[in-house]
């Protein structure tokens, strides 16, 4: 995994982190992506990326490249081994509850880690009883 937070500090990770490029028409950030659909020349190649077999984006709802970056940025920013994120509450239908942090905007790092400690406290206490 590129980018790791051990070999950055907290800022530089939390601006370049996930930003391993290279980028469409060679911009410098990674580009905000609003196609809601994805194309592939075959429809072996769709079905690899809809299976998780190949990298790549089907349908923007489920993930995008922009959204890809925010999620590896939090992944590893928090040190964890993944990161997935909702634009809404509905569209995280089917997680446990006690593993949702609702919010808005960006949050103090300090704040999510002990608002997941306390939820992965919760669902060992769950698992125990």
């Amino acid at each position: 995994m590129a980018n790791e937070r051990k070999k950055s500090g907290l800022g530089t990770t939390a601006v370049w982190g996930g930003e391993d490029g290279p980028f469409w028409e060679r911009s410098t950030q990674v580009p905000v992506v609003s196609s809601v659909s994805f194309g592939y020349s075959d429809m072996e190649n769709w079905m690899a990326v809809g299976q998780g077999q190949a990298p790549g984006h089907i349908y923007s709802r489920n993930t995008n490249p922009t959204v890809q970056v925010f999620e590896d940025k939090v992944r590893l920013l928090e040190g964890a081994e993944a990161a997935v994120s909702f634009a809404s509450g509905m569209a995280a239908m089917g997680i446990p509850e006690s593993l949702i942090r609702y919010s808005v905007g960006i949050e103090d790092v300090d704040d999510l880690i002990r608002d997941l400690e306390q939820a992965l406290e919760q669902t060992k206490h769950r698992a125990k009883h």
